[in-house]
């Protein structure tokens, strides 16, 4: 088993062991999420079979064509922005610093197709101003599995928007980058405003960034990314909201 999978079952076990089962211990909350993020994909572009697409040009250049002309007259570059959009769940606990989020989230390759992540690490959710104001926080490790990751992040790296639309014609290699499931670190942090008086909903923005830690000979294109969410989550199960009958004069006292 690979030590940053292990790290993350070991995660998981240590929040579903040392926590009481039961639901008034947790916070579980359920989002939408519209944004933006950048991929900082780092790709050798004459390794991938966009060399097969130069070799093609360079025969009709008996002059000569380098590598460094095609790169320039398709703009390849190193990173590109990409809207994306979809679901998450987040699970956390009232006194132990761990969550955990599930996500279904477009591509950061393409809003086209979708990826699948799931975090675990160590953070906290928490309430300000008379719990009008949630806020959250998250430090760990995220495993991915990008649907989208590969020809469309060799398409899409394409500057030269004519050129891009005729090479996503016909591109498709199969898995040109390598695997598809990727081992990142992550952090998140956000902040949103309640929008009832129950506190069950509400909107707000999140920031995160994530660095692809999978080893280079297993991979070397890169799945690190940073960008920005703007989520409204409505609150299935919160701890808050549970408190002992003998303790209903002191709002600081929960069970």
């Amino acid at each position: 088993m690979r030590k940053l999978d292990a790290l993350c079952f070991v995660l998981v076990g240590l929040f579903l062991t040392c926590a009481p089962i039961s639901a008034q211990q947790f916070n579980i909350s359920v989002g939408l999420n519209l944004g933006q993020s950048r991929l900082y994909h780092d790709t050798r572009f004459e390794t991938t079979t966009l060399r097969n697409l130069y070799e093609t040009i360079k025969l009709t250049h008996p002059e000569g064509y380098e590598w460094k002309r095609f790169e320039e007259d398709f703009e390849l570059r190193q990173e590109f922005m990409m809207p994306r959009f979809g679901f998450s769940a987040i699970l956390s606990h009232r006194e132990l610093p761990l969550v955990i989020i599930g996500e279904l989230m477009s591509s950061t390759s393409t809003y086209e197709k979708m990826s699948y992540g799931f975090t675990a690490g160590f953070g906290q959710e928490f309430s300000m101003i008379n719990d009008q104001i949630q806020g959250h926080f998250l430090g760990g490790y995220k495993m991915i599995w990008d649907r989208g990751f590969g020809a469309t992040t060799l398409v899409n790296s394409i500057g030269h928007k004519e050129a891009r639309g005729l090479v996503a014609t016909y591109f498709d290699p199969d898995r040109p980058l390598g695997p598809t499931r990727g081992n990142l670190f992550a952090l998140r942090a956000g902040i949103g405003k309640t929008l009832d008086r129950d506190q069950q909903w509400s909107f707000g923005m999140e920031a995160y960034g994530e660095l692809d830690v999978t080893p280079r000979i297993k991979r070397e294109s890169r799945m690190t990314n940073a960008g920005v969410n703007l989520f409204i989550r409505y609150q299935l199960i919160s701890a808050r909201n549970h408190r002992h009958p003998a303790f209903n004069n002191n709002p600081n006292y929960y069970y």
